[in-house]
């Protein structure tokens, strides 16, 4: 058995298109417990080339194999791998675009925390920031929760700290002003300190048009969109609670990803925004906002707020934008 599933699995990842059992080959390895990090990179960048080529077809054939959730369980076990955490979120770009269903299913598996994890572990990779940010504004963009899952989990720090730590790669400016008007958009997000980043991505890039398009765009959505106060909607979503993340032990299919308890709406959802953004050691208020400083628990369920501090994470990119890796789905628009 071992034997037939090594030769399913190899046949599959040499196949041009998608199809059902070799979806079924890459869910299986997938899920293996004897996996290690090298082949999860091969599925995923096998995964990614299908959605590239196919995207209907192959979310298709991604759904019917229920493999949203393993393929987030793949990144919470892998992460530290910085391919598997290139592809992966090039994989997680691919499933949601367009898709409130696949966007819907990752969320509740815990996508979000995921890729702010692996934001922040592999902080000083220019590409594995990209693809984070495309895969998070694909999230914020459609419905199923992402945009206030981002916001919840302290995904604005993460997103401005990608702005000011790769400003030399242009494909991160224009996807962070992307995220930034998804957020504004979609979740309520506090507008401070947007403006700033979209006038620095064009200062440091001011030839290029794809920034010039994107920080226009966010500037519009600032002056239609930027909540006075308080981000209403991220507070109404929240019902008090913070999102939290699943232990390590929980399997994909049991509805990992779901509302943690602790922290109230200003633990939550709330943070001192006196300091840059994406300063590190910026505090949260005393009711316990979100820091700059996040870190992924060992185990158990994740709530931010409980003391002071948080976490920051996450971003996102749009349909239609730019990416330094062309796989994660961020191809440039007309």
């Amino acid at each position: 058995r071992m034997a037939a599933g090594v030769a399913g699995l190899e046949e599959a990842l040499e196949l041009r298109d998608a199809s059902p059992r070799a979806v079924e080959a890459c869910a299986a390895a997938l899920s293996g417990s004897d996996t290690d990090a090298w082949d999860v990179a091969e599925i995923f960048e096998k995964l990614r080339e299908w959605l590239r080529r196919d995207l209907g077809l192959t979310q298709k054939l991604l759904s019917e194999a229920d493999l949203q959730a393993t393929i987030v369980d793949s990144l919470r076990r892998h992460g530290d791998n910085l391919e598997v955490a290139r592809l992966g979120a090039g994989v997680v770009a691919g499933c949601c675009q367009r898709s409130n269903h696949n966007a819907e299913i990752m969320v509740a598996a815990g996508v979000v925390q995921e890729l702010l994890w692996l934001m922040d572990r592999h902080r000083s990779d220019t590409l594995a920031q990209d693809n984070a940010c495309v895969a998070l504004w694909r999230l914020a963009e459609r419905h199923g929760g992402g945009a206030e899952a981002i916001l919840l989990q302290g995904g604005l720090a993460q997103i401005f700290r990608a702005a000011e730590d790769h400003g030399h790669n242009p494909f991160v400016q224009v996807n962070v002003c992307v995220a930034f008007e998804r957020l504004l958009s979609r979740g309520g997000a506090p507008s401070d300190g947007m403006l700033e980043v979209a006038n620095r991505a064009v200062q440091l890039h001011p030839s290029n048009m794809q920034i010039k398009r994107g920080a226009q765009r966010l500037r519009e959505a600032l002056e239609t969109l930027a909540p006075a106060g308080l981000p209403g909607a991220v507070l109404a979503s929240a019902g008090g609670k913070a999102f939290g993340r699943p232990s390590a032990q929980r399997s994909p299919s049991s509805g990992a990803g779901g509302v943690g308890s602790g922290g109230g709406e200003k633990g939550a959802a709330i943070r001192r925004w006196g300091q840059r953004p994406w300063q590190d050691g910026a505090t949260g208020d005393a009711a316990g906002g979100i820091s700059s400083s996040w870190q992924r628990p060992s185990a158990g369920w994740w709530t931010p707020g409980g003391g002071g501090s948080g976490g920051s994470g996450g971003s996102g990119g749009a349909a239609g934008c730019m990416s330094s890796d062309t796989g994660a789905g961020g191809a440039v628009a007309a």
